[in-house]
């Protein structure tokens, strides 16, 4: 842990411009966004399977 954010440290401390720093901070945010929203629905599949069996369990 300490290894990933020694290099986030340089990354960020380089000669990079506040817009390009602002893009990837953007790019990182939609990438998760878009993540999350392609695995919404193996969460809800998970979810559900887990319902079906403590019903089963109840009858």
């Amino acid at each position: 842990m300490k290894e990933i954010l020694k290099i986030l440290k340089t990354t960020f401390l380089s000669s990079w411009t506040p817009a390009e720093k602002a893009l990837l901070l953007v790019n990182v945010l939609l990438f998760g966004m878009l993540l999350g929203w392609l695995t919404a629905p193996l969460k809800k599949i998970i979810i559900n399977a887990e319902c079906d069996t403590e019903n089963e369990e109840d009858e």
